[in-house]
């Protein structure tokens, strides 16, 4: 979709959360301020910085009693950090990059992940640290291409693109600008396109093929003002102006100028405008007309010293030296190199103490990263060992209870079985009582009969009294001495 069109839809659904009465999603209106944010960070930078700042306040308590909702934190802190790489604010940025980018890691929002990568690469980029900036961009690419974004794909590779041209390998560079330039116009990607063309255009300047500076700005132009891309148009305009300035067309040089100055005014891109003032000097120079010269030096001076911007303001001093010495005013020429040498020390100062500071935000940030994951590593060291001794514990509950159950089990069996012995015990003394009360009313009987029945009973009594000749081991059935058990079993 039209990047322009996006942003009207989300202008309208905006608007339409903030007239509803109905019970509003945060989260969603988050998202919306968030996206509109991001397609208007290259258009209008001042109000994408406000609506991301907005989605931040709001992600951070999105509702009473509800956690922040983290996907709205990282992405307002990637807009964020990528507008403060843009100006200039390099610690800053880096600080919100790097608070952005374990939340996007931790939620696998590779989108936003990239878009950090990017917005650090070009934070190494700008104070001149190459092989961190190629890290990062490698990074990018690497996380654009496993997300299967063409266009951040391209992105990435215009980055290292622009890196391998700071280090002098021009020719590479424009091979890798073609080849992406080639993959925009496939793919239909305006932003990727302007930027190839802007990049092949000023790698050709700094070459000094200014036709080729000509012609791929000259294309760049339509693409810029179809999108709505203000500072691409601006900065199109302000390398034909410096390209006609170099092949000696002073006309149309101070023809694009003057319109890349008027149309960074109008979007307010005051660095740009800030950029072009000494060029336009530099051909108001060339034209004989030393005192406008001086007036847009003049004025570029105050814009530095508004902005902070002190590599445009040493620019400034030293062109003012140089013209007020064609002049022949030797104290202000004087006055104003000494302000071109003593500004240049403090850039060079100032841009080391970035560096140190963009790298103490690197390092405290990661030694942060290797700290919570000692603790991850520790936390779930413990919560093994807890899980070990947990289940440890558990066996030894469930060995207890069987003991239990055994022991329980033994004790009935034990009392089972002591009534089960004291049942036999009087069941023998019952037997032993019957035995005995026969045998004495057998002896003591009155009424014998003579004869035939006094033997049999001689033969009983003589079989009681050969007791102490039968075996008395235990019996079979009852595992008892069988001497009184009423059963009979009598082994002899």
């Amino acid at each position: 979709m039209d990047e322009k069109i996006r942003i009207r839809q989300l202008e309208q659904q905006l608007a339409s959360y903030e007239t509803s009465a109905d019970g509003v999603d945060h989260t969603v209106k988050i998202d919306l301020m968030n996206e509109l944010a991001w397609l208007l960070a290259d258009t209008d930078l001042k109000r994408a910085y406000a609506l991301s700042e907005t989605a931040y306040a709001l992600s951070a308590l999105p509702e009473p009693d509800a956690p922040p909702y983290q996907a709205g934190i990282a992405y307002s802190l990637r807009t964020r950090g990528y507008i403060n790489h843009r100006v200039g604010e390099f610690t800053q940025a880096m600080s919100q990059l790097l608070e952005a980018q374990p939340i996007f890691e931790a939620l696998n929002l590779d989108d936003g992940l990239a878009d950090v990568y990017d917005a650090i690469a070009g934070t190494y980029y700008q104070l001149g640290d190459f092989p961190d900036a190629l890290t990062f961009i490698y990074r990018q690419l690497e996380v654009a291409q496993r997300a299967g974004d063409s266009r951040r794909v391209g992105n990435a590779r215009n980055n290292l693109a622009v890196v391998t041209a700071a280090t002098g390998d021009y020719v590479r560079s424009n091979a890798m600008l073609e080849q992406n330039l080639k993959a925009a116009l496939e793919n239909g990607d305006p932003r990727i396109e302007s930027l190839s063309y802007l990049n092949l255009g000023e790698n050709h300047y700094l070459l000094g093929e200014y036709g080729k500076v000509l012609e791929y700005n000259q294309q760049a132009l339509p693409v810029c003002r179809q999108a709505g891309f203000g500072v691409f148009e601006v900065h199109a305009l302000h390398f034909l102006g410096k390209a006609y300035h170099q092949i000696g067309d002073i006309s149309q040089a101070l023809y694009y100028l003057e319109m890349a100055l008027a149309l960074s005014r109008r979007i307010e891109a005051e660095a740009n405008e800030l950029m072009i003032l000494p060029d336009l000097a530099q051909v108001y120079r060339s034209m004989g007309d030393l005192d406008l010269a001086l007036e847009q030096l003049h004025m570029s001076v105050n814009a530095a010293e508004s902005l902070g911007m002190k590599k445009e303001l040493f620019e400034a001093h030293l062109q003012l030296s140089q013209i007020h010495e064609d002049q022949g005013s030797l104290k202000k020429a004087l006055f104003h190199y000494k302000q071109y040498w003593a500004t240049k020390e403090l850039v060079y100062s100032e841009k080391a103490d970035q560096r140190l500071k963009v790298l103490q935000a690197a390092h405290d940030f990661e030694t942060a990263r290797k700290e919570a994951e000692m603790f991850r590593l520790k936390t779930q060291e413990l919560e093994k060992e807890v899980q070990s001794s947990t289940i440890e514990l558990r066996n030894m509950v469930v060995r207890l209870q069987h003991e239990v159950e055994e022991r329980e089990r033994a004790e009935v069996a034990t009392s089972l079985l002591c009534k089960i012995l004291a049942g036999i015990v009087q069941n023998m003394g019952r037997a032993k009582r019957f035995h005995q009360g026969k045998i004495g009313s057998a002896a003591n009987s009155s009424i014998i009969p003579a004869g035939e029945n006094r033997p049999r009973l001689a033969t009983r009594l003589h079989m009681k009294y050969r007791w102490d000749s039968i075996d008395r081991s235990p019996c079979a059935a009852t595992n008892f001495d069988c001497k009184d058990a009423p059963c009979g079993e009598f082994r002899r």
